[in-house]
């Protein structure tokens, strides 16, 4: 393993793998519900991942934000733009339905204003589900 790689554990009932920074190691006899969870787990962490930064962005209490970015490798303009979206919506206030990139939309339109904003979220979720097709 590199030095420089970030390790990630996951045993789960159905699945024991690690993640590297550079590859995801995953069972040679991995079954195809597991493998299938294994995906899901991606896509959930690729929704989280902008929330996930935007939020400690917004924990920054220490001086320089740019020059932490620069330090560590974070893209200084990625980091500040998931940080005011994340700071437009409370977490109780964000939509899993809807992606980040809904949450900015929005953000953008009805920022400075958490009655119309929480209320358009509601309706795009109704739109949301209105166009999925029933299972």
């Amino acid at each position: 393993m590199e030095s420089n790689s970030t390790l990630v554990k996951i045993e789960s009932p159905q699945i024991q793998t690690s993640l590297l920074s550079t590859g995801w190691n995953l069972p040679a006899q991995i079954t195809e519900d597991d493998w299938k969870q294994a995906g899901s787990f991606l896509m959930q962490v690729n929704q989280a991942r902008q929330w996930w930064l935007g939020d400690w962005w917004n924990a920054c209490k220490w001086g320089d934000g740019k020059a932490a970015c620069e330090e560590i490798g974070v893209d200084y303009q990625t980091a500040t733009d998931c940080g005011w979206v994340a700071s437009s919506f409370q977490i109780s206030r964000r939509r899993e339905i809807l992606t980040f990139s809904h949450h900015r939309i929005i953000g953008g339109f009805f920022a400075g204003n958490p009655a119309v904003l929480g209320a358009n979220l509601s309706m795009k979720q109704i739109e949301h589900k209105k166009d999925k097709p029933e299972e």
